[in-house]
């Protein structure tokens, strides 16, 4: 797994096992570029993004293969560096983005490209620079990236991310019951990462739930805003069935989209709501109501959550949040327009 480090015009890489340099082959190819005011608003921004991708290309031309691993500095935002990506010819080599806003005055971030045939992302969050008071400056953060290589049968080379066992998380940063506002804790009796993950700490892939396309997420609320407040992602809310034919769909000729696949994948921690899931909870998982009617499997919770939190009573519904749990977008239920949903996916960034 290899560390990247984006610090301001410069680039600090950290790499803990570094492919072996062979006959001067090198195992992968990094490049590095300040772009230069890379606004969407400039003039002739389209024509920007075509001459970065040319000039990619032909780095690709110099030394035999595209760069596996591309730093960018003084972007505009998020957009910006999608746009890049998927107006141009990089959007073929299927080439994944991480980017956050920073605090800097003038607007411009730090970004990063890897090719996701070659790489995962693991993990990724923006380091902020404070002064002696603990304020955060105004100037571009340091971005984290975490990177695992992908082996030639397509799976990557560490499937465990973080791992947090009950020993390292203090007893007031334990997953219990509390309030039904974060939803019910994880079915296996773990514990739920909590605040900042540091080097060492890994979430077992075991809390994880498989998706459609590859995609992975997780089962309950508080998992999801855990692993975002860490990540500094948004979290994607799937509130679903699995007898719900029209989520399926959805599932099929929307999220197969990919530039909705990719934001999925890169941009967001997912959370799946399956409202008619019979699986049993233990006792001290059971959740009563106002009403005073105990709620004793998982479909009944998330009917309850997709209710009381959220405010809907149908499958397929969908909604965004940020690492504190509020609300960004939604709902937005079904509907087949791929215009539509990335717009969706793509507010308040």
């Amino acid at each position: 797994m290899f560390a990247f480090v984006f610090m301001f015009i410069s680039m600090l890489f950290l790499f803990p096992g570094l492919p072996v340099v062979d006959d001067g082959e090198p195992g992968f190819l990094l490049m590095f570029w300040n772009v230069e005011n890379f606004f969407t608003d400039r003039p002739h921004f389209r024509d920007k993004c075509n001459g970065i991708a040319k000039t990619i290309f032909l780095a690709a031309d110099e030394y035999g293969s595209l760069p596996d691993i591309i730093g960018l500095a003084e972007v505009e935002n998020g957009e910006a560096v999608r746009r890049l990506v998927a107006w141009t010819g990089l959007r073929k080599p299927g080439y994944g983005t991480v980017h956050f806003d920073s605090a800097d005055r003038r607007g411009i971030d730090c970004a990063l490209l890897y090719r996701r045939s070659r790489f995962r992302l693991a993990f990724s969050k923006p380091c902020h620079l404070t002064d002696t008071l603990g304020r955060i400056l105004p100037t571009r953060d340091i971005l984290l990236v975490v990177l695992e290589p992908i082996t030639a049968d397509g799976i990557s080379c560490q499937q465990k991310l973080l791992e947090v066992t009950e020993e390292d998380v203090p007893p007031e940063g334990r997953n219990t019951r509390g309030s039904i506002a974060g939803g019910p804790s994880r079915r296996d009796g773990g514990v739920s990462p909590q605040g900042e993950l540091t080097k060492g700490e890994q979430l077992s892939a075991a809390a994880m739930v498989k998706l459609p396309h590859g995609l992975s997420g997780f089962d309950n609320i508080d998992d999801a805003l855990a692993v975002a407040k860490a990540t500094g992602k948004r979290v994607f809310v799937d509130i679903t069935g699995h007898g719900c034919v029209n989520c399926r769909e959805m599932e099929a000729r929307v999220w197969s989209d990919p530039q909705v696949l990719q934001r999925l994948r890169d941009d967001f921690v997912i959370v799946a709501l399956y409202t008619d899931d019979k699986q049993k909870l233990p006792e001290d998982q059971w959740v009563t109501t106002p009403e005073g009617k105990v709620l004793k499997d998982v479909g009944r919770v998330n009917s309850y959550i997709a209710r009381s939190r959220f405010g809907v009573n149908a499958q397929p519904n969908y909604f965004i949040l940020d690492s504190a749990g509020t609300v960004l977008a939604g709902p937005r239920g079904y509907d087949l327009s791929i215009p539509g949903f990335i717009d969706f996916l793509d507010r308040d960034i």
